[in-house]
């Protein structure tokens, strides 16, 4: 069996979820590529684990420090293809890049769209909040 080959079981009562990514709806309706769409997603659990921890700036704003080199890592994607989506999701308002003196890594804003579910289309709730199992 190689690396991309594995056991699949299917979900019963009590099957544990396994571990995942919010992702919001109104990505979908954003002209970004997918890559930028889980990209974003994995900067807003970052974001949410920054908020815990309370990591904010001066200002009050929730920030992250993510490297670009361990986004191509987490992408399995280049260093190309990182900046490009980088520069999609500040060109859509998505995130905002503040550099920090002396070398250190620069803090990532992510941002969201206020009342992104109020547009034209009903909003349909995909959202859990029960425990562990699916």
């Amino acid at each position: 069996m190689n690396d991309l080959q594995h056991t699949t079981e299917y979900i019963r009562r009590g099957t544990k979820r396994p571990f995942f990514f919010p992702f919001p709806l109104f990505l979908m309706e954003l002209p970004l590529s997918m890559t930028a769409r889980v990209l974003y997603a994995i900067m807003l659990n970052r974001a949410m684990l920054s908020q815990h921890n309370g990591w904010t700036d001066e200002q009050g704003r929730v920030y992250i420090l993510f490297p670009e080199a361990e986004m191509c890592a987490v992408l399995h994607k280049g260093q190309t293809t990182v900046k490009t989506v980088l520069r999609d999701l500040t060109r859509a308002g998505l995130l905002e890049k503040a550099p920090q003196p002396h070398g250190r890594a620069n803090r990532l804003y992510v941002k969201v769209i206020p009342n992104a579910h109020t547009g034209k289309q009903k909003r349909r709730d995909y959202s859990y909040e029960g425990e562990d199992s699916l």
